[in-house]
């Protein structure tokens, strides 16, 4: 608090040099954002805390007053509105992005120039490392160009005479940038989609490379036709797409939400099933002359609302079996990054109102996500719900199956061994979670009637399930401290794995954070420090043993580009660095050193993996994305090199010297000699055409 409070009158003191002229003339959003908002963002991350991505509700408070003095103003039901009335603060690039839109339009219409100078913003906040949109150079094709170019093969496809210029029928988005990944690195490209104003047109989306527009065009289509029938899915999709979050939808949009629900297919196991339920039974009339005004019925609704902390969220007015009523809705948001205490105020707020007299009927809330009661009147959403079995009837029913099908698992009930919780929505289910090592977690699945549909409970631990017991126990692993790797080993050491990562672990020696100088909040600081990039994440941070120093495995994250780097935790040096392929690379990398994992890798699997890493590692540098050289089948790079007889590659094993071997004339072959311990000792790239 005492960091973000020092940002907080740095701002103010920015602002007084600006006072006189801005009672003369007010500050552009531009001048804000250098003057307030990027100050107020660079300030939240110094100190050890390294990248702080959200504003502190005083700098997000301050942010808004200062805006608002210069005659800068969100709508009251803007999601930032909304976390400043809840006393929370938010993303910095939400933030700025909700501002921009409201001085530039929507993102969708924003000119070259606005873009870029958006993406230098995030730049010099330091969201991202490089700006991605720019200005087309005279080397480039013009926006004109590029947008006829995006026209032709729209219509080459669907039809030559599309009126797609018709800004009545079409919203067009054009953007420039400089990131389309090439066999040979990224390239400049444009993109242009056309986003329908109506359900009835499609949506288009064309992209391609600047310098080869024939050779790389990409044409997405999208559309939903009223009169065929369509999935849940298609006509939420659409209708996000097309209308936005539903807290804003007009009532012709929901009227036109209903009417199309009456024709979509409906799965008593989707997830939202009975809420689609809710909106077909609803309907969403135009108001009436004898009926309250839809700005009525939110004063009204705000005068009922007793907890201020609500902000104002949406207004409807609902029809159901002959009753109409204004439903106006009012949220607590909280932040995603909370890892407080639960806020149980936290949810949604619904005021019903009778449409001709403007009584309230009713204040429901539901303390959690769940948006419905916001656009389904009460009756039908408690019809809808009493569709849906109850856990109270439920648990007894999966315990006795549980029970029954598992008696040596004992009592899930038994609250010393067992933990529960359920899903009613949906395919229905209760599970009793295991909170030790010497039980398991039970499933019990149910029909959407609430008939035992299937019982099933995990193995016991063992030396190669551990570890996945260990994040049912403990959570995820960049939630674990030095305590949870020493007490796995402990555990460990009675088990004998069969699989490798179960064997990594137990050849590694986890030793406790006393034992050394470093501790692991520096050695996440030294391990931002190795990537050279502001924008540094620290995933995970495990202490392993390792000569002549215990080391600090820190697993980072930079630009979606993942890196492993290895701290001496009584020097501070950095040991080794290595990339950290996320669909490639073995998870142990992270928790363990090369040389143990290498090893038990050339003892398990033979050369060929260890191999297929050396070529991915030297090949394609660790700030491209390798996976954007996927050939067009949709299969990934190392599917194919790690098939014994590949599409691209054949792989020829010679002892300890493995060969891929292209069968392509442009594609490069790679030859790879390794040690008995699995080292790299020999890298040979063989060019094309040799």
């Amino acid at each position: 608090m005492k960091k973000r409070l020092i940002g907080l009158i740095m701002a103010l003191a920015l602002l007084l040099s600006a006072t006189a002229a801005t009672a003369a003339a007010p500050l552009t959003l531009q001048e804000i954002m250098d003057r307030v908002v990027v100050p107020m963002a660079l300030e939240n991350d110094t100190g050890d805390a390294g990248i702080t991505l959200d504003f502190s509700h005083e700098q997000l408070a301050e942010i808004v007053r200062v805006m608002e003095e210069n005659g800068i103003t969100l709508p009251e039901n803007n999601t930032v509105m909304q976390y400043v009335t809840s006393g929370c603060g938010y993303y910095e690039s939400s933030v700025v992005g909700y501002f921009c839109d409201q001085v530039f339009g929507p993102s969708d219409t924003w000119t070259d120039e606005e873009q870029s100078w958006y993406d230098s913003l995030e730049v010099r906040m330091g969201h991202t490392e490089e700006q991605i949109s720019h200005v087309p150079g005279k080397d480039n094709m013009t926006r004109e160009e590029a947008v006829a170019w995006a026209f032709r093969k729209i219509r080459e496809e669907h039809g030559e005479n599309l009126p797609l210029e018709n800004p009545d029928i079409w919203q067009m988005s054009v953007r420039f940038t400089n990131d389309y990944p090439t066999y040979t690195g990224v390239a400049d490209a444009w993109s242009v989609s056309l986003t329908p104003k109506d359900i009835g047109h499609a949506r288009y989306n064309v992209s391609f490379v600047d310098a080869d527009p024939e050779g790389t065009t990409e044409l997405y289509y999208m559309a939903v036709n009223p009169d065929d029938p369509h999935t849940l899915f298609q006509l939420q999709s659409s209708f996000e797409m097309i209308y936005g979050q539903n807290k804003d939808w007009s009532q012709s949009v929901w009227q036109a939400y209903h009417e199309m629900l009456q024709q979509a297919e409906l799965d008593p196991e989707d997830y939202d099933y009975i809420n689609y339920v809710g909106y077909r039974m609803t309907g969403y009339p135009e108001p009436e002359a004898n009926e309250i005004p839809r700005e009525e019925a939110i004063r009204i609704a705000k005068e009922a609302m007793t907890n201020k902390r609500a902000a104002y969220n949406s207004a409807v007015l609902t029809e159901y079996e002959g009753d109409r009523a204004w439903l106006v809705s009012f949220v607590i948001l909280t932040p995603f990054s909370d890892e407080g205490e639960p806020d149980e105020e936290a949810g949604y707020y619904t005021v019903s109102i009778d449409s001709a007299t403007g009584e309230v009927r009713s204040l429901r809330t539901e303390g959690s996500y769940e948006q419905a009661i916001c656009y389904i009147p009460e009756k039908a959403y408690k019809e809808t719900r009493d569709l849906l079995p109850k856990e109270e009837d439920l648990l007894p029913r999966a315990a006795e199956a549980a029970r029954k099908a598992y008696p040596e698992a004992g009592d899930p009930l038994d609250e010393k061994n067992y933990s529960h919780f359920s899903v009613m929505i949906g395919r229905p289910f209760v599970q009793f979670t295991a909170l030790n090592l010497q039980h398991s977690d039970i499933t019990v699945q149910f029909t959407p009637e609430g008939e035992v549909r299937d019982v099933t409970m995990d193995p016991p631990t063992d030396g190669d399930n551990l570890f996945s017991r260990y994040y049912s126990l403990h959570g995820s692993m960049p939630k674990w401290d030095q305590s949870v790797w020493v007490q796995l080993e402990k555990d460990m050491k009675e088990l004998e794995p069969d699989g490798i990562e179960g064997k990594v672990l137990k050849a590694t020696h986890y030793p406790e954070e006393s034992s050394v100088t470093i501790k692991h909040e520096e050695a996440r600081k030294l391990g931002r420090e190795t990537t050279g990039k502001r924008l540094t994440e620290v995933n995970s941070c495990v202490l392993v043993d390792a000569n002549p120093h215990p080391v600090w495995i820190v697993n980072l994250l930079t630009d979606d580009v993942l890196s492993i780097a290895a701290i001496d935790a009584e020097t501070g040096e950095t040991v080794f660095t290595l990339p950290d392929r996320a669909d490639f690379s073995p998870r142990y990398m992270a928790y363990s050193l090369p040389e143990t994992w290498r090893k038990i890798e050339m003892e398990e699997i033979g050369p060929v993996r260890l191999a297929q890493a050396a070529v991915i590692d030297k090949v394609f540098p660790a700030d491209i994305e390798w996976r954007s050289y996927t050939p067009d089948s949709g299969a990934s790079w190392h599917d194919y090199i790690g098939m014994s007889t590949g599409f691209l590659w054949d792989n020829q094993v010679d002892g300890l010297t493995v060969r891929f071997v292209s069968f392509s004339e442009d594609v490069d072959s790679y030859e790879v000699e390794l040690d008995e311990n699995g080292n790299v000792i020999r890298f040979e790239e063989i060019k094309a055409g040799k």
